[in-house]
């Protein structure tokens, strides 16, 4: 009964109205820091070599043209946070039948430990091993980086470190209007 006493109604409708105002000034902080982190990354990848899990070599270029959208996610073995967003990817790859998601592992010692790390986080797609010369042609600065790209190659958005199922999702979406 105290509390009921003690409350204040007007703060209440105070706060409520600062409610919109919070989020964009949170959207436009998060808007700008992927911003600032994916600024030098390239605007269309070039075509570069990748080599699949049966040792099959395979162009970039033509992975990412067999559907409307490609999400290009680069990841190392050693990467916490790579660990923790393969079981997402796994998820979109599963949900999204018009995107070709390639993973493109980066920066490690053998394949044993990228095939280690993929079985571990339950990926059961197909993926790529990549060089640190693509990760100098991509401009990786940081892992996990995703790239949404057009059936042409172009960066249509990029992201760095966890994303939820629901940003990858909006990202994809993004991409596949242009």
């Amino acid at each position: 009964m105290r509390f009921a006493k003690s409350w204040n109604w007007s703060n209440l409708s105070l706060n409520l109205r600062s409610i919109p105002k919070t989020i964009a000034m949170a959207l436009a902080v998060v808007y700008a820091v992927n911003w600032y982190q994916t600024r030098n990354l390239p605007d269309r990848i070039g075509d570069f070599m990748v080599t699949d899990t049966g040792s099959a070599t395979i162009s970039a270029r033509r992975l990412v043209g067999q559907k409307p959208v490609a999400l290009l996610y680069i990841f190392a073995p050693w990467c916490g946070v790579c660990k923790l967003t393969m079981p997402t990817l796994e998820a979109v790859r599963k949900a999204h039948d018009n995107v070709e998601v390639i993973p493109l592992a980066l920066g490690f010692e053998s394949k044993a430990d990228v095939d280690a790390m993929v079985a571990a986080a339950g990926y059961t797609g197909t993926y790529y091993y990549g060089t640190d010369e693509i990760g100098r042609i991509l401009q990786i600065k940081a892992f996990p980086t995703m790239m949404f790209l057009s059936r042409q190659g172009n960066v249509r958005a990029a992201t760095l470190g966890y994303s939820t199922r629901l940003g990858i999702s909006a990202r994809l979406t993004w991409a596949g209007l242009f």
